[in-house]
């Protein structure tokens, strides 16, 4: 530690301590500043209105493609298309009546979701990928989506169960705030 102290112009550790709080507090200051003075209200409602929502509840399968750097084009095409005929036929089997947590178990290639179902609780659009929140947003609760959902993934079929309310600007305004701050 202390040869790459002294590699990087340092003298002593008090020397690099005396240095990151100087950083430190330089940053604080620079985003007080920024906060106070250049982000407008006009700046936080419109981040409010296109960025924050309710939280999402869905439960989903996803079929992904058994693809491999070593493939060709060829086969590639072949992998993407029997992922999608997967979760077309995934979406014939809820069309008659079958369970949906019962094809996510049995379906789904998320470990992380599978084993509960396909449950995808409490995430924003800030989450997921475009398409997923997408298909999401449209469905209605109960619902879930007719066709397969493609996204660089693989292929989603996506149950909706419910979306929280959006909470009230007040109430999210230091989150929109930093992530504005972020941008700056």
């Amino acid at each position: 530690f202390k040869e790459a102290l002294t590699e990087a112009g340092y003298k002593t550790e008090k020397d690099f301590a005396d240095d990151v709080a100087e950083d430190y507090l330089l940053t604080l200051t620079a985003e007080k500043y920024i906060k106070e003075n250049e982000i407008t209200e006009e700046e936080i409602n419109s981040y409010y209105e296109t960025d924050i929502t309710g939280e999402m509840h869905v439960r989903y399968i996803l079929i992904t493609p058994e693809v491999t750097d070593d493939m060709n084009d060829e086969q590639k095409a072949e992998a993407e298309a029997t992922a999608l005929a997967e979760a077309n036929e995934v979406i014939s089997k809820l069309k008659n009546g079958e369970d949906f947590a019962e094809l996510a178990s049995k379906h789904s290639d998320d470990a992380s979701t599978s084993s509960q179902g396909g449950l995808f609780d409490g995430f924003v659009k800030s989450d997921v990928v475009e398409e997923f929140w997408n298909a999401s947003v449209a469905l209605e609760d109960g619902k879930y989506t007719t066709s397969p959902v493609e996204s660089s993934y693989g292929y989603f079929v996506i149950l909706r169960i419910s979306q929280d309310e959006k909470p009230k600007v007040d109430d999210v305004k230091d989150e929109i705030l930093e992530n504005l701050l972020v941008k700056k």
